[in-house]
C-alpha cells in the first residue's frame, strides 16, 4: 500500500529516534546495527517475501563487512537524516519518493564500499 499502518510508522519513527540517540552518543556500532534493523523492518512492512529474503541474505554480508572493517559509509548525522527523510515520505504516503531515497542510499553505500571510502568506527565502539 502507499501509506504505512500507524503501528509500522510508529516503529519506524522509534527506530530513527534510536538511531539519532546512537549518533549523538557517538556509538557508531549501535548506529550500524539500528540501520540494519530499520531496513529489515521496511522489508517486513512491505509484505514482499522475496524482498525480505534478499535483504536477510545480504544482511550477513553487510554485517560481516562492518564487523571486519569497523566502517560506516556515511557520517552519522547524514545517516539519520536520510532515514528521517524515508520515514517522512512513508508518513505522507509518498512511497515512490521513499523508494528513491532508499535507492540513493543503497547505491551510495555500495559505491563507498567499492571505493574503500568507508568511515572507520572508533576502536572504543567496537564490541566484537
Amino acid at each position: 500500500t502507499e501509506k504505512a499502518s500507524a503501528e509500522t510508522l510508529a516503529q519506524l519513527q522509534q527506530a530513527v529516534a534510536d538511531m539519532a540517540q546512537a549518533a549523538r552518543e557517538g556509538n557508531l556500532v549501535r548506529l550500524a546495527a539500528l540501520d540494519m534493523s530499520f531496513h529489515e523492518m521496511l522489508c517486513r512492512a512491505s509484505g514482499h517475501s522475496r524482498l525480505l529474503d534478499v535483504w536477510l541474505s545480504m544482511t550477513v554480508q553487510i554485517r560481516t563487512f562492518i564487523d571486519l572493517t569497523h566502517t560506516l559509509c556515511l557520517p552519522a548525522d547524514e545517516l539519520v537524516c536520510l532515514h528521517t527523510e524515508v520515514v517522512e515520505h512513508i508518513q505522507n504516503g509518498r512511497a515512490e519518493e521513499a523508494g528513491q531515497t532508499l535507492t540513493r542510499h543503497i547505491l551510495e553505500a555500495g559505491d563507498c564500499v567499492s571505493k574503500g571510502q568507508a568511515k572507520m568506527l572508533d576502536k572504543s565502539d567496537a564490541c566484537l
